[in-house]
């Protein structure tokens, strides 16, 4: 009896294929990645998961730069800019959980912890100069300011809220569906090996394929929405630097977001470990995507084709109308009116 469930062990363990060994060493390492993403910046211990990271700083030295080079006018003294703006943090980093604000000056982070947070900089900007110890004209002064570049923003940048929470939203929903789905999907696999299932190879791939690919669009999505702000930043400030460093206080205007690295690093090894997923999102979407673009262009030729030939067969008619009667003869008869009048 001892040597058959000894041998039966052995047979359960050689069951289980390399697929299985690489989705689940493979997932537990990027699921602890992933944990630590949807954990970023709901508290100052996990501030360095940020996935979007801004020095508000140099970004009113340099829009206020920008105005006095195009305008010539001095929007806010600089003097007194540098002063007012001690009660906005030096760095905001923004995760899928909150957003940290971090005081490098006084080595001081507060987090406000919200999922999903919004990655809107001019809202946490405005909030905390509102909520500042400011007299009220200096406030007034500075929310004002801010507003301006907010209209500046708006108007030679294409950036919209809406689209950008709408890209983090599903990149949220996206990472909790795999952190959920993915452990269960892994336990169904391992369980179809122990009983030795027939299908058991293609349920471990499956559930493989499924948590990479709920992991690689989440990363992709995040990732988009933090370049296009970042860009968007850049249009609207117009390449303008500030005194030609590209930092203020040390502290440059897009400080390291780790957290945005782990991600795009947890999406590339999921590629590497699986080149099927690799094959697919590499070379087979993007043919795809190419003959979707070539075959809309064809049909385009040919219904246009179509509609000049309609156009070509159809009969030129041309209507002609009579008009009977004459500013002379207001009759319909002729020259009725005329002969009756004779025989009177």
């Amino acid at each position: 009896m001892s040597e058959f469930k000894a041998g039966r062990a052995e047979r359960l363990k050689g069951g289980i294929s390399s697929a299985i060994h690489k989705a689940l060493e493979e997932s537990s390492l990027t699921r602890i990645w992933f944990v630590a993403m949807a954990a970023g910046c709901m508290s100052p211990a996990t501030k360095e998961f940020a996935l979007f990271s801004i020095n508000p700083h140099v970004l009113a030295f340099r829009y206020n730069a920008m105005v006095q080079n195009t305008t010539g006018v001095q929007l806010y003294d600089e003097g007194k800019l540098n002063e007012d703006l001690r009660v906005v943090p030096n760095i905001y980093r923004f995760g899928m959980s909150g957003v940290c604000k971090e005081f490098t000056d006084k080595g001081d982070v507060y987090c406000t912890k919200q999922f999903i947070h919004p990655l809107d900089v001019d809202a946490v900007i405005k909030e905390d100069i509102a909520k500042g110890s400011l007299p009220n004209a200096t406030a007034a002064s500075l929310q004002s300011f801010w507003d301006s570049w907010g209209h500046n923003m708006t108007d030679n940048t294409s950036s919209s809220k809406g689209h950008r929470d709408t890209l983090i939203h599903a990149a949220a929903g996206l990472t909790v569906t795999s952190l959920v789905v993915g452990p269960i999907g892994i336990a169904a696999a391992v369980a179809a090996y122990l009983l030795s299932h027939p299908s058991r190879k293609p349920i471990a791939i499956g559930v493989a394929l499924l948590d990479a690919s709920l992991m690689v669009a989440a990363a992709a999505l995040w990732i988009t929405a933090s370049v296009q702000y970042a860009a968007a930043f850049e249009t609207a400030l117009g390449g303008q630097t500030v005194a030609n460093p590209p930092v203020w206080d040390k502290t440059p205007q897009y400080p390291p977001s780790y957290g945005l690295v782990f991600f795009a690093s947890a999406a590339l090894a999921k590629l590497c470990v699986l080149p099927i997923l690799a094959f697919f999102f590499l070379v087979v979407v993007p043919i795809l995507l190419v003959a979707v673009a070539i075959i809309s262009i064809w049909l385009a030729f040919l219904a246009m084709q179509c509609l000049l030939a309609c156009l070509s067969v159809c009969p030129n008619t041309t209507t002609t109308t009579t008009y009977y009667g004459s500013t002379y003869n207001s009759g319909w008869g002729g020259d009725s009116g005329g002969d009756s009048g004779g025989d009177s």
